[in-house]
């Protein structure tokens, strides 16, 4: 028991270790975009 043996991502074959970290990056960056995004857009149909 104990370590991190069973990380995804932690030894991945050739560069795809590098992928999937800014892929999930991304995904992130999208979620928080969304979540600022959505309710500046609810604003602003409110004051229309």
């Amino acid at each position: 028991m104990g370590g991190n043996q069973g990380a995804p991502g932690a030894q991945g074959a050739g560069g795809f270790g590098d992928w999937s970290f800014i892929i999930m990056m991304v995904v992130i960056f999208g979620i928080f975009y969304f979540l600022m995004i959505r309710p500046q857009q609810k604003k602003q149909k409110e004051l229309k």
